[in-house]
């Protein structure tokens, strides 16, 4: 029983130093602590270490790229359309391009789709990516410099999808919207006091 317990808490503590290798990590359990909770206290944690990286000057604006690779089951343009009333809906104006590249740090959601065939006949596979970036152009000795960096967390969801066009435009639909959702609420928590 009690070597069980040490087990445990040798356990948590490797799992804490994987997940927390690179940056800073404040956690602290109780004896009684079960290893869900210490997962959730780790993720807790680092939504608040993120929230700085999504802090914007302009926060009331922000620039959505959306692509998708493969034949999916929808136009681009519906989707753009789609995720350009989430931002009206979360009160946000989509930046134009201008507006983008007149901004020292071209910060973005990034939203890609990869829709494809699979091996086996029924499944159709698809990947959805969703996450905040940078491009910054830095002056360096050598000259100018392009940054390109990614922010965690990201809000990537993968699967599989029906082969019935109908069933398959709606789930991929949602799955779509969840995925951006999720993107603007820490986006939103991190720029307004919500």
């Amino acid at each position: 029983m009690e070597r069980n317990r040490r087990d445990r808490c040798i356990l948590m503590v490797l799992l804490l130093v994987a997940l927390c290798t690179g940056s800073p990590c404040a956690i602290t359990a109780q004896e009684e602590t079960t290893f869900e909770e210490v997962l959730e206290a780790i993720r807790a944690e680092r939504r608040v270490q993120e929230q700085p990286r999504l802090k914007r000057e302009n926060p009331d604006q922000l620039k959505v790229f959306y692509d998708q690779y493969g034949e999916c089951p929808f136009t681009k343009e519906s989707i753009t359309s789609m995720i350009d009333g989430l931002l009206v809906r979360s009160r946000l104006k989509p930046a134009t391009s201008t507006e983008w590249f007149s901004d020292s740090t071209h910060f973005s959601l990034d939203v890609n789709l990869s829709c494809g065939d699979s091996d086996d006949n029924p499944p159709q596979l698809f990947k959805i990516s969703t996450r905040f970036s940078e491009k910054a152009t830095l002056q360096k000795p050598l000259g100018l410099l392009k940054v390109y960096m990614d922010h965690t967390p990201s809000y990537d969801v993968w699967g599989t999808y029906n082969r019935d066009r109908e069933k398959s435009e709606r789930f991929l639909r949602n799955a779509i919207r969840e995925s951006v959702e999720d993107a603007l609420t820490d986006y939103l928590k991190a720029n307004f006091d919500l």
